[in-house]
């Protein structure tokens, strides 16, 4: 089995990709939030990695985290990339929705 220590930073990015669509992966959101952290405390975060985390944030109930997150990776993006942008923005739609559905289930 690889160890994390042995991947380089594109091998690291495809398990990221990895995690990210893994839906039934158990503690997906957990192991997603912690390569993402390591790539980031690596130095190694772009905008894709700070896309991810935010959606594990979301999926831990984090909101603020995550919101954070994917303010900082569509301040990442570059001028143009329209495609991804709209990504972005959709995990934004994603985290407001999960906000909204938690102060529902708080209220009755």
């Amino acid at each position: 089995m690889l160890e994390l220590d042995d991947l380089d930073t594109r091998a690291r990015h495809v398990c990221l990709a990895g995690l990210w669509s893994a839906y039934t992966l158990p503690e997906q959101a957990t192991r997603l939030l912690d390569l993402a952290n390591t790539m980031i405390g690596a130095g190694e975060a772009d905008g894709t990695v700070y896309f991810r985390r935010a959606m594990a944030y979301r999926m831990l109930g984090m909101f603020p985290a995550a919101l954070d997150d994917i303010d900082h990776a569509v301040s990442m993006l570059p001028p143009g990339d329209n495609e991804i942008h709209q990504d972005s923005l959709r995990e934004r739609q994603l985290i407001g929705v999960a906000v909204q559905s938690c102060q529902q289930d708080r209220n009755g």
